[in-house]
């Protein structure tokens, strides 16, 4: 058994070692957290969310995916239609992937900020 074998081996135990070790303290430091005000007689309702409070945090992740990817396929499809036209390096493709897929974050951004103020009114999107 060579380094060259024992390299990958140490190096995906470390991968997920290190992903397990950082899932173990989020949970317990979250736990040691919770007891500490469960301890002091503090409210804890800070950690009760009701339906309504997960949706508005979450958001319409969905539309947000979605656009993200079709902003990444267009600027894949700029990106290639640039490098065949300027017979240029890929990091044209890569950086029009990018600035797609970042138009299409704020497109989504703007959307839902019209669709709070459309709640916020009492009015309905269509």
């Amino acid at each position: 058994m060579g380094p060259e074998l024992l390299i990958p081996i140490v190096a995906i135990a470390g991968f997920w070692g290190a992903i397990i070790t950082f899932i173990v303290y989020y949970y317990r430091s979250r736990h040691i957290e919770r007891m500490a005000l469960l301890e002091n007689n503090k409210d804890a309702s800070i950690f009760a969310n009701t339906v309504e409070e997960i949706k508005k945090e979450k958001g319409n992740s969905t539309l947000k995916v979605g656009l993200l990817f079709v902003g990444l396929g267009l600027g894949l499809i700029v990106g290639v239609v640039i490098d065949s036209i300027f017979d240029c390096e890929p990091a044209g493709t890569f950086s029009s992937m990018l600035v797609f897929g970042g138009i299409s974050l704020i497109v989504y951004h703007l959307y839902e900020m019209n669709s709070d103020n459309h709640k916020n009114r009492g009015g309905d999107i269509v």
